[in-house]
């Protein structure tokens, strides 16, 4: 799929804090920052419940087909669904998730949502992790990643030249497209493959 032609309305936020998975910088207008731990006791029960089933962990996610918009252009349509979607609606669409996290506010520790991990192929992503806020229970931000090397270039010329480029205490930049509604952010590794993208 070619990705261009991007043309989005957007979701705004207020200017908190983004991280990177090693290092953390102020930016405007980022995300929520959190920590996402593994929710043990979920995971261990659904453990016992595949032994008991006889299903393996691959075989209980669900393998739903995504919808051709979310395939095609994943960013658009995930970035459409913010503050939209339910999880019950994430999982009409991409089936049972493979994974339950935390998400966790690195600088107070308060639980501030719940992230999912869905295994699915969408354009170039072979991995989307949706975090749910614990209030409103809405999809807070969107993670992709890549299936396979994807430079950030590739990504910027179908997002355009409208970024401001930060790069964090580790050297590792990250691209952030502040729109009306919605930011997209591109966060990159030393070598300036994409990492994953963050939609919120």
């Amino acid at each position: 799929m070619n990705i261009t032609g991007y043309c989005w309305p957007l979701l705004s936020w207020s200017s908190l804090v983004m991280a990177s998975r090693r290092s953390w910088v102020r930016i405007p207008s980022a995300p929520p920052v959190f920590q996402r731990k593994a929710f043990s006791v979920i995971a261990l029960a659904l453990l016992v419940a595949q032994a008991v089933s006889g299903q393996t962990p691959a075989q209980s996610a669900g393998t739903a087909q995504p919808p051709n918009a979310l395939r095609c252009n994943p960013i658009a349509y995930l970035g459409s669904k913010i503050r939209v979607w339910t999880r019950d609606d994430a999982e009409d669409e991409l089936g049972r998730p493979a994974q339950r996290e935390d998400a966790v506010d690195i600088q107070t520790n308060d639980h501030i949502g719940d992230t999912f991990k869905f295994k699915t192929t969408v354009a170039q992503f072979s991995e989307v992790d949706l975090t749910f806020d614990h209030n409103s229970r809405k999809l807070a931000v969107a993670y992709l990643y890549p299936k396979a090397a994807l430079t950030s270039a590739t990504l910027r010329d179908a997002l355009g030249k409208d970024f401001v480029k930060f790069v964090n205490p580790n050297g590792m930049p990250s691209y952030v497209y502040q729109q009306s509604q919605r930011t997209i952010s591109i966060q990159a590794d030393v070598q300036d493959d994409v990492v994953n993208v963050m939609i919120w």
